[in-house]
């Protein structure tokens, strides 16, 4: 297993104490509020809690990347040639752009996608059992 190092496994705990931090801390500020109202069960929050910190972490990690491999190179572009014209500076061609870009291979944040998917499954799980 190439990619079981011991940096990404130090990410990778970093990323669920992490996670896990926001899930608790999501499902206590439920709990105060809506104690008062209605009677929900102390798993119900655990699931709300566990699945909005898994769509964050799933959804940081797919936006890094795609920033890695290039994808908002375009955007950048756009409002690089948009500054150009207040500033009158010369600017190349797209293409001429992409070229100065390169192309590196950059590893993909797996950490924050492992993570975001361990409490993806503990939400399902959860709501499973509410």
């Amino acid at each position: 297993m190439k990619f079981l190092t011991r940096a990404f496994l130090f990410k990778f705990c970093i990323s669920l104490f992490l996670s896990v931090c926001l899930a608790a801390g999501i499902t206590f500020y439920e709990r105060s509020v809506f104690y008062a109202q209605e009677k929900i069960s102390m798993a119900r929050f655990w699931c709300d809690g566990c699945f909005i910190s898994a769509v964050l972490f799933i959804g940081c990690g797919i936006l890094i990347s795609i920033s890695k491999d290039g994808g908002f190179y375009s955007t950048r572009y756009a409002f690089l040639s948009l500054s150009s014209r207040f500033s009158q500076k010369k600017i190349p061609t797209y293409a001429e752009y992409l070229k100065s870009k390169g192309k590196t291979f950059q590893e993909p944040p797996l950490h924050l996608l492992a993570a975001g998917l361990i409490m993806l499954t503990a939400a399902f799980i959860l709501l499973i059992f509410s």
